[in-house]
């Protein structure tokens, strides 16, 4: 007789969300009340640190905002005063300037105005007897309106910086000369004395806009210069260009002046 086994397959439940939460004990399904003050006690410190770390790392953002203006104060501060250029050096520059000037209108005899001049000009260009000679007088912005108007001038020629306006200038039209004068002042670092390393350019300029002109360029220089450039008023004399000191005598000076034109 044969006898058959009966195989019974038991079906395994299938698991979802609601059974792990039915099989879950009772200790991870709920909280006592206790552990919740703890936690709300925790988070509550974690806010107050945050909270503390962002008013530490403000006040140090502050406080190096109030020391970048305090140091950016005090540079400035330090930029100010005798030798500090800028204004300092142009305000000081347009009274040698003008001293230069006066030793020169102190002995102009005559005065008359050329009819291409631009009267709005603070400088005109004007015709002046200086020295019992004829001259045709243009300073500053005058010598542009000069040389505009002028037949000998070629004004397809490139200007170079520093060869458009000069400090003064007498022009004798009869020997087709050019004086041409600049003023430097320096007191302290800077690197107005430097300029005067510039002048061989700017003649090569000036005599390339006047074809078969003699420039006679002359520097008027402070006291601090002659001291401190050596070298530039080495090159100066070695290429024979003339230059005047202002060490404090005026009539020396307003006598050297006068024969830089002559």
């Amino acid at each position: 007789m044969t006898i058959r086994k009966r195989l019974v397959i038991k079906k395994k439940p299938l698991k979802t969300n609601d059974n792990k939460s039915i099989h879950m004990s009772s200790e991870n399904s709920s909280v006592s009340s206790d552990n919740k003050s703890k936690l709300v006690a925790n988070d509550s410190k974690t806010n107050q640190d945050k909270l503390n770390y962002m008013n530490v790392d403000n006040s140090s953002i502050s406080d190096n905002s109030s020391i970048s203006e305090k140091s950016v104060s005090h540079s400035k501060v330090k930029n100010r005063g005798t030798g500090a250029g800028g204004a300092n050096t142009n305000k000081n520059g347009k009274k040698l300037e003008n001293k230069c000037r006066s030793c020169y209108s102190k002995h102009i005899k005559s005065k008359k105005l050329l009819d291409y001049c631009n009267k709005k000009r603070t400088f005109l260009v004007e015709e002046v007897v200086l020295n019992d000679k004829t001259y045709i007088h243009a300073a500053e912005a005058a010598f542009k309106c000069y040389e505009e108007n002028c037949e000998s001038a070629d004004n397809t020629i490139t200007k170079a910086h520093g060869a458009k306006c000069p400090d003064d200038c007498f022009i004798d039209s009869m020997k087709k000369t050019i004086h041409w004068i600049e003023c430097k002042f320096q007191q302290g670092s800077g690197s107005v004395g430097e300029k005067l390393q510039t002048c061989s350019e700017k003649i090569i300029n000036l005599e390339r806009r006047f074809p078969g002109w003699k420039i006679n360029y002359c520097y008027v220089i402070n006291k601090y210069i002659k001291d401190n450039f050596k070298w530039e008023l080495e090159r100066l004399e070695e290429k024979k260009i003339p230059y005047v000191v202002d060490d404090g005598d005026l009539d020396i000076f307003e006598n050297k002046i006068l024969a830089l034109i002559k």
